[in-house]
């Protein structure tokens, strides 16, 4: 049980027993709780000198009243203790109880959250679960029975009379190409100077004194200073871009000195996306009005005569009304393909999230649900899309639909065809939904655009890892040898199972080995000489009882 006054932010670790040799390398939650009484906190967790630390973790508060969070990494997790620390605001009033307690939960897209889950559901997990009680007004704590999930609130005082200085948070992200702008703030007594040592080291991404290859960030070290009376700094980081296409990397950063404050230490998460041509001005639209300008263009010069693959960013989109949102992308040879069209619903886009499209992301923009930062497949939720207003291309449209691995994709609507030359973005507000409210969205960072050439020798594998039943199995991995490669290639399926292999040579053999934690396969490996583009290869295990 955890008692808080209102207004109080207050820490709630998960804590768990020995997870070492359990194979555990992801976990899935979904807590209930009451948003009248408590909110999650931005951020909503700190994973800072948790089991979880090294972890990608997803939060999603978009739907009151359920916490829901997925976390995954590489490698098994080791140890007891904490796996990682929730944090949540308290709005409401004595004496007012919220419970916080694991549930299954589906949301209004359809999508499955369980209470809480180790990898694919093994091992099982045993939950006790906790509740928080508004009361006087000095938050306090004390641990809940025995269990192997408990709440427990902490707290760190500062000192009236001495500053403290500190991170605002301990997670930032920013998008690859980007400037990382990290705020530090300064508490308690602020009529002195202060100085503190800031300093970058390296996560999973590799930093470096300029952006040149194999560099992921440019290092930081620098003094920061507060002058007497100011209370809050920034420092930035410039993050370099690449056209390598790679999960979100980390950057660790840490703050030294006699004022330095919790939290020292924070991460910086790196968003992977396209960034060899951009065109960084904002795209902003109205209710029912093409946008400005209309189009946003990229010219390319140097890019590939044959377009073998190719994936566009759109950076910090916000809109009032998502699903009112359209995108038509149009190639220097007239080539058209709608990459979003009437997907993310009603919920109000305040926070801006990035979106990258590529064709083997193995996911789609949601139809209802909250958009978010991440890799998508091009989406369509209705058919039949009405013309542009000019002067982009009149319809009929390459519309992708809302199916994963569905077809027109961009690679059979601009492969093969020449990338130089001006490609352009048109984006409109369609009037599909309303609002007593000015409804406006933009693309606030612009967009960008990359390519891979295409080779006589290149294809791809693609397929999905399922169930007897025919359901995907999320978190499998699967691993694709072979003497033309230099390394194996190591793919893990998303949640409907979908896995895919680009950039393969025709006419080498390679040998594709499906491995998951919960599920066995009557043939675990298979052998297989590329002629062409494979779709299909798909896994199916065993029947369980």
């Amino acid at each position: 049980m955890v008692t808080a006054s209102p207004g109080a932010l207050i820490t709630v670790p998960i804590t768990v027993s020995d997870t070492t040799g359990r194979g555990i390398i992801s976990y899935d939650l979904n807590i209930d709780y009451n948003p009248a009484i408590v909110q999650p906190a931005s951020p909503p967790f700190d994973q800072t000198g948790t089991l979880s630390s090294a972890m990608s973790i997803t939060p999603n508060t978009s739907n009151p009243g359920h916490f829901i969070l997925s976390a995954f990494q590489a490698t098994d997790l080791v140890g007891s203790g904490t796996l990682l620390n929730l944090k949540f605001t308290v709005v409401g009033t004595p004496p007012q109880v919220s419970p916080l307690t694991f549930a299954d939960y589906t949301d209004p897209g359809m999508g499955f959250h369980p209470g809480f889950q180790w990898n694919e559901g093994d091992p099982p997990a045993l939950t006790a679960n906790g509740s928080v009680t508004v009361t006087g007004p000095t938050p306090t704590g004390s641990p809940s029975a025995t269990s192997t999930s408990t709440s427990t609130p902490t707290a760190t005082p500062t000192a009236a009379g001495t500053p403290s200085v500190q991170f605002t948070s301990t997670t930032y992200t920013e998008d690859e190409s980007q400037i990382a702008t990290i705020t530090i703030s300064r508490t308690g007594n602020i009529s002195g100077t202060s100085t503190v040592n800031f300093a970058t080291s390296n996560g999973t991404a590799t930093g470096g004194a300029a952006c040149t290859s194999g560099v992921d960030y440019i290092s930081v070290a620098q003094a920061v200073t507060f002058a007497p009376n100011v209370s809050a700094q920034a420092v930035n980081i410039t993050i370099c871009g690449d056209m390598i296409v790679e999960p979100a990397q980390t950057v660790n950063m840490t703050l030294t000195g006699a004022d330095v404050g919790t939290p020292s230490t924070a991460v910086l998460n790196i968003n992977d996306t396209a960034n060899t041509y951009r065109a960084p001005g904002s795209i902003c639209t109205n209710l029912g009005s093409p946008a400005s300008p209309y189009p946003s263009t990229i010219s390319v010069a140097g890019g590939p005569i044959q377009i073998g693959t190719l994936r566009v960013t759109l950076y910090d989109v916000i809109h009032t009304m998502p699903d009112n949102m359209d995108f038509l992308l149009v190639s220097p040879t007239g080539r058209q393909m709608i990459l979003q069209g009437d997907a993310g619903g009603i919920v109000d886009l305040v926070n801006p999230v990035t979106i990258t499209f590529s064709d083997s992301a193995g996911q789609v923009l949601p139809d209802s649900a909250p958009l978010t930062t991440g890799v998508f497949e091009p989406t369509t939720w209705q058919a039949g899309q009405a013309n542009f207003p000019a002067p982009a291309p009149a319809g009929p449209y390459n519309e992708p639909g809302s199916t994963i691995g569905g077809t027109p994709s961009l690679m059979s609507v601009f492969g093969l065809s020449n990338a130089n030359g001006n490609w352009s973005l048109y984006m409109r507000d369609d009037a599909g939904l309303s609002a007593p409210v000015a409804i406006t969205g933009c693309v606030s960072g612009g967009w960008g655009i990359e390519f891979l050439p295409s080779t006589a020798a290149q294809a791809s594998i693609s397929g999905r890892v399922m169930t007897a039943n025919g359901l995907g199995i999320r978190n499998a991995r699967v691993v694709i040898t072979g003497n033309s490669l230099n390394e194996p290639i190591v793919a893990t399926t998303g949640s409907f199972g979908y896995f895919t292999f680009d950039g393969l040579q025709t006419g080498q053999t390679y040998v594709v080995t499906i491995n998951s934690q919960r599920y066995t396969f009557s043939t675990p490996s298979r052998v297989i000489s590329l002629v062409d583009n494979v779709v299909d290869f798909d896994f199916i295990a065993e029947p369980t009882e």
